[in-house]
């Protein structure tokens, strides 16, 4: 008889399609989202030999969060770089729901561990900091793994999921998956949570070893880049584009500027009150533009929090001393004056 557990990820994939971009994405490839979901289906019950339910994380899992657009592809491409973490990668995506298998066939595949005659030589690359509207380019580099939230959760968007979602959650699968990928690879994992980033009290407490990575951003620019964002995915500003917080319904009747303003500033409100219920050695926040001037400061206030949760690195930093900041001004003088008073309404309805 075949395993309840197999059955489960079987058909929790096959009911999930395995959405390769956000679900309303204009270039979504079908054909591969079909045969990502037979693949993985498939795999069920042999993941089911590695993911023993009940395992749980030795080291703390990096999330990175913040408002879209914010600098958390940035800062995955950074922990990337790091060596110190393990991360999703392209090529691990396309294993989501069978994680563990998939780690190894990357390691088979690109670690030069296991080279011989240099077969796949083709496949190693570099982490090179390019992305598009966080997606990237080769087979190594960091992926936003969305899909993996997705089976896991039950849901879609990154939007607030409450507690009657996060009860019905599978969170004993999340949690030896999590373990599964760290043990393959043999290091703590590092990866973007923006999917759990408005309920981060109760996901703390159902992920012991979660640690949160919060950037923010200049609000000007943070909203400017989701502007052109919903240009660039969509060909339209009247799209609405990434996070929802839990004010999308009423931002959703205001125009593009407002909307976008409301989800920078919610989104930022909500992490940072939520944060504040939780241990200082559980999160860190990160100013983007600090980060790109000095990430060997952030990495040693990294490394002094994950310490006190009894991990260190044990080598010291080894990252790009600088990043090119990216908040030159592209709007019309007219939008950006719109966007600063759109801002001042949101912080003055806030006192």
């Amino acid at each position: 008889m075949e395993d309840s557990a197999a059955v489960s990820v079987r058909n929790s994939v096959l009911a999930f399609p395995a959405m390769t971009t956000l679900p309303d994405n204009p270039e979504r490839n079908e054909k591969l989202d079909r045969l990502i979901a037979e693949t993985n289906a498939a795999l069920a019950t042999a993941e089911t030999h590695f993911v023993r339910r009940g395992d749980e994380p030795a080291s703390p899992v990096v999330l990175i969060i913040g408002p879209p657009r914010a600098g958390t592809t940035l800062l995955t491409h950074w922990f990337a770089s790091l060596g110190s973490f393990a991360y999703p990668t392209n090529l691990l995506s396309r294993f989501s729901a069978a994680p563990a298998i998939g780690a190894r066939i990357q390691r088979l595949l690109t670690d030069p561990v296991y080279e011989f005659a240099s077969q796949f030589e083709d496949l190693r690359g570099s982490v090179n900091f390019e992305s598009h509207l966080g997606k990237t380019r080769g087979a190594l580099a960091p992926n936003e793994f969305f899909f993996f939230w997705r089976r896991h959760l039950g849901c879609t968007d990154i939007a607030p999921l409450g507690s009657d979602r996060l009860q019905d959650a599978d969170f004993v699968g999340l949690r030896a998956e999590l373990a599964a990928l760290e043990q393959v690879f043999d290091k703590p994992l590092a990866m973007k949570g923006m999917m759990v980033q408005y309920d981060l009290p109760e996901f703390a407490r159902l992920l012991p070893r979660a640690f949160f990575c919060y950037i923010r951003r200049d609000p000007r620019h943070n909203v400017q880049s989701l502007l052109q964002a919903r240009e660039k995915y969509y060909g339209t500003r009247d799209k609405w584009y990434s996070a929802r917080p839990h004010q999308f319904d009423e931002l959703s009747r205001k125009d593009p500027i407002r909307q976008v303003a409301g989800q920078v500033f919610h989104t930022r409100q909500t992490i940072e009150r939520d944060l504040a219920e939780l241990p200082d050695e559980r999160w860190l926040r990160v100013e983007y533009e600090d980060f790109c001037a000095n990430p060997r400061q952030v990495y040693d206030q990294l490394r002094q929090r994950l310490s006190r949760m009894g991990f260190d690195p044990g080598v010291g930093y080894l990252g790009p001393d600088s990043f090119p900041l990216a908040n030159q001004d592209r709007l019309e003088e007219a939008e950006l004056a719109q966007v600063e008073s759109a801002w001042s309404e949101l912080q003055a309805g806030a006192e």
